[in-house]
């Protein structure tokens, strides 16, 4: 499910990182490359357990266990790799020292990641759920994402992201009946120069008016999925379709995401969204949402992702001809939102 739900984002290079320490069996040509890294001497395995066992204060074992775990990493070849793991460990280290991490603790942990982990599927990533409430996902934005002013800001990924969402026209609706009040969605794609991008694709999902998104109720691959699609840009960088306004909605109260709203004390509330994913020739791909002005949440998000520029006037508008020519029997909404796209 991981595969799927990174493929085409911005971090696919650091993907392939994450899946050669995954799954090291796929990537031959590293582990015949690390099997020739000699290991160190049994000289040098003695010298660091004597220097183990010889501290002579608590404190100072600890130390001796980190430098050792961390000098038998720092061969790795790839020095990515290499910079990830050790820098790993010795926060790891360093984490369970400063908060004097008990043995009970680090078991009930793991058996919280294997909780977790039983619950990404059918078109949930749970992790990416929950390090979107510890800030994680919108802090490694912020680093890795850099976007010059005017630039449309990324944000959160989500945990309900699906991949090879139906493909719809200009005008579609991608909301396949879901409930909700209608809204009709139109905007541009432009570079930082205000220029069109032509054949852009735009990828939106979001919540139906109940707060629920399709796979949270039932088998998408039986029943099919809907407020979720794709569809690209004409040759003037134009696109628009229809589905139905978002609402607030609390995330899983179940997994790893409700086990940490039981425990702690953030909230389970997002403010009314849509996602959206935009990719175009020669430019960064954009993940990201639209907010809704007003929309409770705004100011405490349980994910933190409201970003400066995100928040955009969904407006009311009374039964009668739509933008696009249709004849509305009820009242809608309509959003008109430019997505500002950046080079490669």
């Amino acid at each position: 499910m991981m595969r799927a739900a990174y493929t085409g984002t911005h971090w696919e290079p650091q993907k392939e990182i994450w899946l050669r320490l995954l799954f090291p069996e796929e990537d031959t040509a590293m582990s015949s490359a690390t099997k020739k890294i000699p290991g160190p001497s049994a000289a040098q395995r003695k010298g660091r357990s004597s220097a183990r066992r010889g501290a002579s204060s608590s404190a100072a074992r600890e130390q001796a266990i980190t430098d050792e775990v961390i000098a038998r990493y720092s061969k790795t070849t790839d020095p990515r790799i290499r910079e990830l793991m050790t820098a790993l460990i010795r926060h790891l280290h360093g984490f369970a020292r400063d908060v004097r991490l008990t043995t009970d603790e680090w078991v009930g942990a793991c058996n919280y990641l294997a909780m977790a982990g039983e619950f990404c599927k059918g078109g949930r990533q749970e992790f990416l759920g929950v390090s979107a409430l510890l800030g994680f996902e919108t802090l490694i934005h912020e680093m890795s994402v850099p976007k010059p002013p005017g630039a449309t800001l990324p944000t959160v990924l989500g945990p309900f992201y699906v991949p090879n969402s139906p493909e719809f026209p200009h005008g579609g609706d991608l909301s396949q009946g879901a409930a909700g009040e209608p809204l009709f969605v139109s905007g541009r794609v432009v570079d930082m120069k205000g220029k069109q991008v032509a054949d852009a694709s735009v990828e939106a999902w979001h919540s139906d008016g109940r707060g629920l998104y399709d796979v949270q109720c039932g088998d998408i691959a039986k029943d099919g999925m809907w407020c979720r699609g794709q569809l690209k840009t004409d040759s003037k960088g134009r696109y628009s379709f229809w589905s139905v306004t978002p609402v607030p909605y609390p995330a899983p109260l179940d997994g790893g995401m409700g086990a940490i709203f039981k425990h702690t004390s953030n909230h389970e509330w997002r403010p009314a969204h849509m996602h959206f994913m935009v990719t175009g020739k020669g430019f960064a791909p954009l993940i990201t949402e639209i907010f809704v002005r007003g929309s409770k949440y705004l100011e405490e998000d349980t994910a933190f992702a409201v970003r400066d520029g995100l928040i955009a006037d969904f407006k009311h508008n009374n039964a009668g001809k739509g933008p696009d020519g249709r004849e509305m029997s009820k009242p809608y909404r309509t959003l008109s939102y430019d997505f500002v796209m950046t080079g490669a």
